[in-house]
């Protein structure tokens, strides 16, 4: 497999992954001065012993799409890249008292903290005042619905957050250290040749044995029920799997693949075209709009729409004529969900109905810092952001995401990635897939800001001097 990144002032490629990818596991190989075109480490050996440093978080950057597999099932929820972030964080935390660490991480994450607590004490406080009952809504915890302050779901989900948090800023802290993403970027294509391998694995073996062949996840939800959930698809008549791989669900495959169809195509890395195979194999409807999202961009960018849209319905004359029976099951399925007929889309409209209904007739004081981070979650992220942390923290997460993309523009492939994969995935959020945990959300987010961090350095370095003012005393 052939490696190829673009960055704004570098190109990382022309050479064999594999071969790469061992050499720079090797700390005997990774002392060299030199880290990218114009890029220099200033003391010897300094990339080995920060890589070395964070191990455990370079193992998170590999499985950290991996939703199926825990530690130890009696801990629901103990997820492999979690569990080595938090190992890595404590680590840090413990290395920080002794000696200055090499990845700073520890003043902007209390910083975070104290942020956090400030704005989920104000929501617990307005229920207290307030008093709500959650009914009709998709709660997160078992409690009762006229339990509102401090519901066990907000430690629970901001455990994840904090992880995530935590991963943000030692990819961020990391980035600037080394000043490249180079062996970021290695090990999350590393990660998602696996991730895709294994879904291929899952769906060949379907064909087959006729079986699920997935020996690997292990993780049980709350209630009891396995979170890897295998499904079909009837296509004309052949029953087919939906590719899920260790995501646990096609539509959360679907979620943590095509941003990296996105990356990758501006990349022009060729992986986006297995990627992009896998995204459709999921026949989820998360993968469909993300994709959408993007041709639209890409079209947008490139100013030919009309083409986009002449070619699309020649590839579906196409399809039709070649595979009239095919084409008429998916579009089948399609209406269905559409036309709210298909079981999935009747409980999206209904939850996001209900929890829509239940921000308009909040007051002013909720509808503006929420209910209490964590408590709901809808089948669509915005009214699940809406009711949980009101229109303060929809807006503070959107510009944490939206905001360094926008900034950097689409100036060069790298940045145009950057930002198409930010689009589709806040797009998917927001309609789809109310998953604000998924680790690789936070990987763009460090990059993007890694990216706008350069910008920045550059531009002040650029800015001229004011001119000096002498003043002649006689």
């Amino acid at each position: 497999m052939l490696f190829n990144y673009i960055s704004p002032d570098r190109t990382f490629g022309g050479t064999e992954f594999d071969t790469e990818f061992c050499d720079m596991l090797r700390p005997e190989n990774t002392t060299s001065t030199a880290v990218g075109a114009g890029n220099l480490i200033s003391e010897p050996g300094q990339l080995t012993r920060t890589w070395s440093g964070i191990a455990l978080f370079n193992l998170s950057l590999l499985t950290m799409l991996v939703q199926s597999v825990v530690v130890a099932t009696a801990i629901k929820g103990l997820l492999i890249p979690y569990l080595l972030i938090l190992m890595q964080a404590a680590k840090g935390f413990i290395l920080s008292v002794i000696e200055r660490p090499r990845v700073q991480v520890v003043a902007p994450f209390v910083c975070f903290v104290a942020g956090f607590t400030v704005y989920v004490g104000i929501s617990q406080l307005l229920n207290l005042a307030y008093a709500p009952r959650l009914d009709n809504l998709v709660l997160v915890s078992l409690e009762n619905a006229n339990v509102t302050l401090l519901r066990s779901s907000l430690f629970t989900q901001g455990l994840y957050l904090t992880t995530c948090v935590l991963f943000f800023l030692y990819t961020l802290g990391y980035l600037k250290t080394v000043e490249t993403t180079q062996p970021v970027m290695k090990l999350v294509r590393a990660g998602l040749v696996f991730f895709v391998a294994f879904g291929f694995y899952e769906f060949i073996g379907y064909l087959l044995t006729g079986g699920n062949v997935d020996f690997i996840s292990n993780r049980i939800t709350g209630d009891e029920r396995t979170y890897s959930t295998f499904q079909t698809f009837d296509l004309a008549g052949l029953t087919i799997p939906r590719m899920k791989s260790l995501a646990g669900e096609a539509s959360m495959f679907a979620f943590s693949v095509v941003p990296f169809v996105a990356l990758f195509y501006f990349l022009r890395d060729r992986f986006w075209i297995v990627l992009l195979t896998a995204a459709v194999l999921s026949t989820s409807t998360t993968a469909y709009i993300g994709l959408f999202c993007l041709a639209l961009f890409e079209s947008l960018l490139a100013r030919r729409l009309g083409k986009l849209l002449l070619g699309a319905m020649g590839l579906m004359a196409t399809l039709w004529l070649v595979f009239p029976n095919t084409v008429a099951s998916l579009v089948d399925f399609a209406m269905e969900k559409f036309r709210l007929e298909h079981m999935s889309g009747i409980d999206r409209m209904s939850n996001f109905q209900h929890a829509w209904q239940f921000f308009a007739n909040s007051d002013i004081l909720h509808m503006m810092f929420g209910y209490g981070f964590g408590y709901i979650r809808s089948t669509d992220g915005f009214t699940t952001l809406l009711v949980n942390v009101g229109v303060v923290g929809l807006i503070a997460f959107l510009w944490f995401l939206v905001y360094p993309v926008v900034r950097l523009g689409a100036q060069t492939p790298y940045h145009r990635g950057l930002l198409a994969a930010t689009a589709v995935s806040v797009v998917m959020i927001m309609i789809s897939v109310p998953e604000f945990y998924y680790l690789h959300v936070w990987l763009l987010a460090a990059l993007a800001w890694f990216e706008y961090h350069k910008l920045s350095t550059v531009s002040r370095a650029n800015r001229p001097m004011p001119a000096m003012q002498t003043r002649i005393v006689q």
